[in-house]
């Protein structure tokens, strides 16, 4: 079975339970319960030491690139330079889940930024690139006091490297430079699956990768129903003050 819908991820779901009947099971409880799943197969794809071909492979569908061709360059905060907010909710990007790499710069000289763009960040009328671009370096906050105050760690001219705060914002680190662009390449959260009610979405990804969601949902579901201490783990857990 190609698992290319909603419908055939259930009915597959259904059959690996030994399930026939929907009601042990509908469509609108499935569908509450597979998606976190799929948040759950995402972190077992996420990068720990490298990436392994069939990783890049398997969540190229989240993959984002603010490079002002599918997706807007980040803008500076108020026009702040070096400062940028994460799209974490945001119009023009999908919602950021995990980053990869950063990259800063300025538009060209030459070009005139009225303000007003297109999709891809671009003014209108005006083909513009960013002129000066330095990859970012991840400086984790609990490194940055001991970076700061050491010279040889600190970035020169021609290296940058940010960090992430609470507050969700990108904060550039250089001795001269000031950009007021940001290409930020991350993963963003999936497309949710829904079958039920006249609905059929697979979600983001492709069959193959349908396959292994649905496979770790069988096993979380067996694992809930089967073991009578694991049924409660949902509720308790939700009842633990975050």
């Amino acid at each position: 079975m190609i698992l290319d819908t909603g419908e055939k991820m259930f009915k597959y779901f259904l059959q690996e339970i030994r399930k026939t009947r929907t009601i042990v099971i509908t469509p609108q409880r499935w569908t509450d319960f597979i998606n976190p799943v799929v948040i759950d197969w995402i972190k077992t794809k996420l990068p720990e030491n490298e990436f392994t071909q069939k990783r890049i492979d398997d969540l190229e569908a989240i993959k984002v690139l603010t490079d002002g061709r599918q997706y807007p360059y980040i803008k500076a905060f108020n026009n702040i330079s070096n400062i940028f907010q994460i799209p974490y909710s945001s119009e023009d990007h999908p919602a950021y889940m995990h980053g990869l790499s950063a990259e800063f710069g300025n538009i060209n000289s030459d070009a005139v930024d009225d303000g007003d763009d297109d999709i891809r960040g671009v003014p209108n009328s005006v083909v513009i690139s960013l002129n000066y671009q330095v990859p970012g370096k991840i400086l984790r906050a609990d490194n940055r006091v001991v970076r700061k105050d050491n010279p040889y760690r600190q970035p020169d001219d021609e290296t940058w490297m940010y960090f992430e705060n609470r507050g969700g914002y990108i904060y550039g680190i250089s001795k001269e430079k000031e950009f007021n662009r940001l290409i930020l390449e991350y993963y963003s959260y999936p497309d949710e699956i829904k079958y039920g009610d006249g609905v059929d979405e697979a979600g983001s990804f492709k069959p193959a990768q349908n396959k292994e969601i649905v496979d770790l949902a069988v096993v979380q579901y067996l694992e809930v129903v089967e073991n009578p201490r694991l049924q409660t783990a949902i509720p308790v857990k939700g009842s633990i003050p975050k």
